[in-house]
């Protein structure tokens, strides 16, 4: 929301981080939304993590409401991609530090150099202007939305 607020703001990065469905339609400033794959899982699926199935579905339609908006205004350069093995603590030091903690497909070396390379070329294109292709070809992330 401090890109909403704050005037100086020249590009934003979210690395799988929850967005308030109230910035939506004011939302305005360059964004790169990175974030982890969140499957579709059935009631039994959900128990055995002992996951409270209505819980998981609301706050992941939550999340994607706010998401949509953002990428469904045409303004500004907004690209979100998604890595498809990854659970929201790889996008930390996390797995590093205890291993168990990572998704069991989730290859964290690979994913945090992906992270790393698509993070300072979009730096490097919204900040100095640089004409550099963003998108990274591997078959471990997604490119969801490109404006």
């Amino acid at each position: 929301s401090g890109a909403v607020k704050i005037q100086n703001i020249d590009a934003v990065i979210n690395m799988d981080g929850p967005i308030d469905t109230k910035i939506g339609k004011k939302y305005s400033v360059p964004l790169l939304y990175m974030s982890s794959f969140s499957p579709e899982l059935n009631d039994s699926e959900l128990e055995k993590m002992r996951v409270p199935p209505q819980f998981y579905r609301e706050v992941k339609n939550y999340e994607l409401e706010a998401v949509k908006e953002i990428f469904n205004k045409k303004s500004n350069n907004k690209i979100c991609v998604r890595f498809k093995d990854a659970n929201h603590l790889d996008f930390t030091d996390i797995p590093f530090m205890i291993p168990f903690m990572s998704s069991p497909k989730y290859d964290k070396e690979k994913g945090h150099r992906l992270k790393s390379e698509i993070i300072i070329k979009f730096l490097n294109n919204q900040l100095k202007a640089y004409d550099v292709k963003l998108e990274v070809e591997d078959n471990s992330i997604e490119w969801i939305k490109k404006d």
